[in-house]
């Protein structure tokens, strides 16, 4: 009996291009599906049934995604700041917080319990804000300095 071996053509999925080289636009969500972002919108590629949903929350180019924790919420700002968490397996937006930096974000990042939002902005004084996300709620803010962030995380210890 002879058996033959179909072609599996890989998905080429284009690396977006960051504005201003700003933040990180490829994260993995529940199921092993890959998030990522070009221009105003952010796109779920489902590897299994090679599908892709294209997710159109902003009014401008994305700059940062991040996955919660559970890795079924996605959070991901436009260049003004604007932040807007929505649900990976459908596109439906949970929640959205205004722009408090006033400037693109440097990086974006859930706590480990997902309560938690965390952003630093690329002004003069690198703002980060932590966000209550789920009561649209600014936690506290602190000024990180002069000298650039180039990225974020919580301490998980």
């Amino acid at each position: 009996m002879l058996y033959t071996r179909e072609v599996v053509r890989p998905v080429i999925v284009e690396k977006p291009k960051l504005p201003n080289n700003v933040g990180s636009c490829i994260q993995y969500a529940v199921g092993g599906r890959l998030v990522y972002a070009k221009q105003e919108s952010c796109f779920v590629l489902d590897w299994n049934y090679k599908h892709q949903l294209e997710v159109k929350h902003h009014t401008l180019p994305v700059c940062n995604i991040c996955v919660h924790p559970g890795k079924v919420l996605v959070a991901s700002a436009q260049e003004d700041g604007q932040i807007c968490v929505w649900k990976s397996n459908s596109g439906r937006k949970v929640a959205e917080l205004r722009a408090t930096h006033g400037t693109q974000l440097v990086d974006l990042q859930f706590d480990s319990t997902g309560r938690y939002l965390v952003s630093v902005g690329t002004n003069k004084s690198h703002t980060l804000n932590v966000h209550e996300w789920s009561i649209n709620r600014l936690a506290g803010d602190a000024l990180c300095g002069p000298k650039p962030v180039n990225v974020i995380r919580y301490n998980t210890t």
